[in-house]
């Protein structure tokens, strides 16, 4: 967004509900779905993923987390896909599962945090 003199820009993070609502999807990827929901998961969880990821770089904080958000979003991308089988992916599934919780209750904290002041 700019701040009216142009100088300024700041990037957004992805809301503390949505990296809740991934990690659970992530979770319930465990779970035998029809092939459409793992098409659904690549998109979002890739799409999430590369989004935390860009918005971190872009603003100039090269954490570690904007790294993994991007290694997330290479693993989960839907256009070059990386194929394995459902009992390789279900433990990938749930550790990424365990990092959108993770960011999600660290994120929620911060927002809550901002909006106390």
């Amino acid at each position: 967004m700019d701040s009216g003199n142009g100088a300024e820009q700041r990037f957004e993070k992805v809301p503390s509900i949505v990296l809740a609502i991934v990690g659970a999807m992530l979770w319930a990827a465990t779970l035998r779905w029809p092939y459409g929901y793992y098409s659904l998961l690549r998109l979002v969880v890739c799409g999430s993923a590369a989004f935390e990821g860009c918005s971190g770089l872009m603003a100039s904080k090269k954490s570690v987390v904007s790294w993994i958000a991007i290694g997330i979003a290479l693993l989960f991308n839907p256009l070059i896909p990386v194929y394995l089988h459902k009992a390789d992916w279900v433990p990938i599934d749930v550790a990424v599962g365990v990092c959108y919780a993770s960011l999600a209750v660290v994120r929620f904290r911060s927002e809550q945090k901002a909006r106390s002041h």
